[in-house]
């Protein structure tokens, strides 16, 4: 019983790394429609996997679930990310999480899961604001002969910063960003088709970002042949319509093509490679009517392995064009290098450490800021109880800019504990 936990919490702090990760900057692949489509991926992989099911979850007639309750105690000795004075806090993070499968027929399966908090700073209550995972999704798989059709919502509120490297000088980042749309998978014999659509909402919050507030429609198209079951390669594009809602933004609309390889060259070792060619075209701007069309590259790299039973590591590396989050420059090429690793080095505890490097920069005619982002973050979980653990994580994150005035540098300290029922 002892080894079932400790492989059920290696595998869930090995999905939380993922999910810090994507905090921390993303580690998909390149631009929006793309990346909606990597991170749909990711989520039917673990909705999926059946160690992401684990034993002892609770029913309610035709329904399983699992509920969990978790608290926070946050030290962070810089909320403004200010390069010159600097602010620090406690802020506490309770929070319930709920996770919820259906079987809706004999082969379709309805997922919802949900992480919904507050959290209270001490010092700084005009901080304080309820919480939404990033995971939190609505997603329903119906298989039918050949064909796979996903129905899915993705829902996120939050005010957090530090998955957006070119912001500095603020404590928060308020915002409602929902994904809805739907994927269809084609595999006839070793091939596989897939085509997708998006709808994406971005809701500013805050007065500071609402020229961020935007609409946009995603596309995908791929084929590829299937060399194994977790196993293919092949071509994919994707497109998006984006439209600001401020005037002083501009909108845009873009394109990317490139061939992708995703590879289980192990039962525990699995690889996937991108890249590709991406333009943006933008329409004219607020200034004198001026366009600035981008043409640029992608890069995506992810490998996972799992080195031992009880040792799991992963690099990615990421070279993209994204929409930026500072005024007046609505594009960023940004490369992003991470790398992980987790070790269940007692039955009941698992160590973690991360890093990560990355670099931002305008696209040719841009004259906006150039930054580097360097941080590291180590953690330790305890299975106290068959139900209860408890975890203390230390993160630093630099940040260095080509403007001095938004330079910065965090320290944040965090105990936690979690219940599952």
């Amino acid at each position: 019983m002892k080894r079932e936990q400790s492989s059920w919490w290696q595998c869930k702090l090995g999905i939380i790394a993922g999910a810090v990760f994507h905090l921390a900057g993303g580690a998909s692949s390149a631009q929006e429609a793309l990346r909606t489509a990597v991170e749909g991926d990711q989520a039917y992989r673990t909705r999926s996997a059946p160690d992401s099911r684990p034993a002892g979850q609770l029913k309610a007639g035709p329904v399983y679930y699992n509920i969990g309750l978790g608290y926070s105690l946050e030290w962070n000795d810089n909320v403004n990310l200010s390069s010159s004075s600097p602010e620090a806090d406690f802020i506490h993070r309770p929070q319930l999480d709920l996770r919820a499968m259906w079987p809706a027929t004999k082969d379709s399966v309805l997922n919802f899961g949900m992480g919904i908090g507050y959290q209270k700073y001490m010092d700084h209550p005009d901080l304080d604001r309820m919480l939404i995972s990033p995971n939190s999704e609505l997603a329903w798989d119906i298989p039918v002969e050949d064909f796979v059709f996903t129905l899915s919502d993705r829902f996120l509120y939050s005010q957090d910063v530090a998955s957006q490297g070119g912001l500095s000088g603020t404590a928060e980042f308020p915002r409602i960003e929902n994904t809805a749309g739907v994927r269809v998978r084609w595999m006839p014999d070793r091939y596989q088709f897939e085509l997708g659509y998006a709808h994406y909402n971005f809701f500013s919050q805050s007065p500071s970002f609402d020229y961020l507030g935007r609409a946009s429609e995603q596309f995908l198209g791929r084929a590829a042949y299937r060399f194994a079951d977790a196993t293919q390669a092949g071509l994919e594009a994707s497109g998006s319509l984006t439209d600001y809602e401020s005037p002083m933004q501009q909108d845009n609309q873009s394109v990317s093509v490139g061939p992708f390889l995703e590879w289980q060259l192990r039962a525990d070792l699995r690889l996937s490679l991108r890249g590709g060619y991406v333009i943006y075209f933008q329409e004219p701007g607020p200034l004198f009517g001026l366009s600035s069309d981008v043409s640029s590259y992608y890069v995506g790299i992810d490998a996972n392995h799992r080195l031992t039973d009880y040792i799991t590591h992963g690099l990615s590396a990421v070279r993209e064009v994204r929409q930026s989050v500072n005024q007046g420059s609505e594009l960023t090429e940004q490369l992003t290098v991470r790398y992980f690793v987790t070790w269940a080095f007692l039955d009941q505890a698992t160590i973690s450490a991360d890093c990560f490097y990355e670099h931002g920069k305008p696209p040719p005619l841009g004259i906006e800021e150039t930054y580097d982002r360097l941080g590291f973050g180590v953690g330790v979980n305890w299975q106290l109880l068959a139900h209860l653990s408890v975890g203390l994580a230390y993160r630093y994150t630099t940040r260095d800019s080509n403007i001095n005035t938004r330079d910065y540098n965090q320290n944040l300290v965090t105990l936690s504990a979690n219940y599952r029922f």
